[in-house]
């Protein structure tokens, strides 16, 4: 499968699994936008590595109080400190491990690492291209998902 495909495919299947996951309208604040070079991720988010037929790192980045509330809509208690930090790596898993498998029914195999979670101002270098897609998670707050592509004239 060619990058643009493959690329298309994997961002909607991931918007897709965020749906899933969060029991909450997931809504896009604006198209997708190209980042070039490096982004800083300003307070808390996942990252989770991708090898395979689009190897790169997808990126779950949001405010603190935006997962905290989440945590409460999923788990009725609001969780802090590393409970918090535990929480959001989970749903970066939940998150990749959804749009794996839906990819793997497109036919693009992928293959996911565990997540890294980043918390406090990251800045995010060691690439070249990358795609970011806003959202507004109803009632809960903003996140931002970024895909960062690695070779394959990405």
């Amino acid at each position: 499968m060619s990058i643009v495909p493959a690329v298309t495919h994997f961002l909607n299947s991931a918007l897709n699994a965020v749906s899933l996951v969060i029991p909450s309208e997931v809504k896009r604040q604006s198209a997708p936008t190209l980042v070039e070079g490096s982004f800083i991720q300003s307070d808390m988010g996942v990252l989770i590595g991708i090898t395979g037929e689009l190897p790169g790192r997808l990126i779950l980045d949001a405010h603190t109080t935006t997962f905290s509330n989440v945590a409460q809509l999923m788990y009725g208690m609001a969780l802090e400190g590393e409970m918090l930090e535990s929480f959001v790596g989970e749903i970066g898993n939940m998150v990749a491990g959804n749009a794996a498998s839906d990819l793997s029914s497109k036919g693009l195999q992928i293959n996911i690492s565990p997540p890294t979670v980043l918390v406090g101002s990251t800045k995010i270098t060691g690439f070249e291209q990358g795609i970011q897609i806003p959202l507004e998670i109803e009632g809960l707050g903003p996140m931002n998902v970024f895909l960062i592509m690695e070779g394959r004239g990405a």
